[in-house]
């Protein structure tokens, strides 16, 4: 029997490697090793200065912190 599974993840990249979040998508997709693909549903980017330091860089990193990035008040 076939599964579907819900994941909602946020990707960070810190590099600049991908313009849009669609780019990143179609990266993992092009990798993946089964013979599903990676659909999604909704997808916002938002840019900001990067630092080594920042909450999102850490393991563990509440829903909450990541949030911020897609508010306009900063």
């Amino acid at each position: 029997m076939a599964k579907i599974h819900k994941i909602v993840c946020y990707i960070v990249d810190a590099n600049n490697d991908f313009e849009t979040a669609q780019e990143n998508i179609d990266y993992i997709n092009s990798r993946l090793k089964f013979g599903g693909n990676i659909d999604p549903v909704e997808m916002e980017t938002e840019s900001f200065v990067w630092d080594d330091d920042l909450a999102i860089n850490k393991c563990g990193c509440t829903k909450e912190e990541y949030e911020k990035y897609f508010k306009k008040e900063r």
